[in-house]
């Protein structure tokens, strides 16, 4: 009967992190592709532009001064953020076994994509601060998720 219990409590815990996990990926992109749509060009995401037109993202955004590193450097930490809880999720919050190594490999990506910027591999405009963003949203990712005794 206890045992029954603890085990109800344990999946309850881990069904609460998976809906928590769920909710961070898709509100982090949620916001970064707001600020792509509402303070800059929106060319990365120009399919939901219609959307961006119905709720009137773009006039509201406008009136609103945010700094500059808010614009151009939080989206990349929010895709950080994003990819590396999805990691997570997928490896069941662990980093034992494989985990680790694909958790590592979603920050080792944003940054070979930011590098392959500089010397002209990739689209977009190398900038280091783009890299403390995407530090900052694994990191995040990391201390949010993985599993307390896995650390």
């Amino acid at each position: 009967m206890i045992k029954s219990l603890v085990m109800s409590i344990l999946y309850i815990g881990l069904m609460v992190r998976k809906l928590l996990a769920y909710s961070t990926v898709i509100l982090a992109l949620a916001v970064g592709v707001v600020i792509y749509i509402g303070w800059r060009d929106g060319s990365q995401v120009s399919f939901l532009r219609p959307l961006a037109g119905m709720i009137n993202i773009q006039s509201m955004a406008f009136e609103a001064s945010v700094p500059d590193w808010v614009i151009y450097n939080v989206p990349d930490g929010l895709w950080m953020l994003a990819f590396s809880t999805f990691i997570l999720i997928l490896w069941n919050f662990s980093i034992e076994g494989g985990g680790l190594i694909w958790y590592g490999l979603s920050y080792v990506t944003g940054i070979i994509y930011e590098v392959g910027q500089e010397w002209e591999f990739f689209p977009g405009t190398f900038d280091v601060g783009d890299i403390v963003a995407m530090t900052i949203g694994c990191l995040l990712a990391g201390l949010l998720f993985i599993k307390k005794g896995n650390r």
